[in-house]
């Protein structure tokens, strides 16, 4: 079995440092940290590959906790 938590757990708002939040994620024993699918589509191609390279390091894995816009949606 693997446990999570959401990234806002740490935060007021609904986006934040991801990689922070995945290092403080890890420290606590965590092994996915949930994040704000909003914020992934607004992310560079370079802080994504950085959260991925981040999340790879630190062996946990990253989903998201909300659905897209409705024009990025894919469903």
């Amino acid at each position: 079995m693997k446990y999570g938590t959401l990234f806002a757990y740490w935060t007021k708002e609904w986006t934040g440092d991801y990689i922070k939040y995945a290092k403080k994620a890890k420290e606590l024993g965590f092994d996915i940290l949930e994040v704000g699918a909003a914020d992934l589509i607004k992310m560079s191609d370079s802080h994504l590959s950085e959260l991925k390279a981040a999340s790879k390091d630190l062996g946990l894995i990253i989903t998201s906790n909300i659905g897209p816009p409705r024009d990025k949606d894919v469903a």
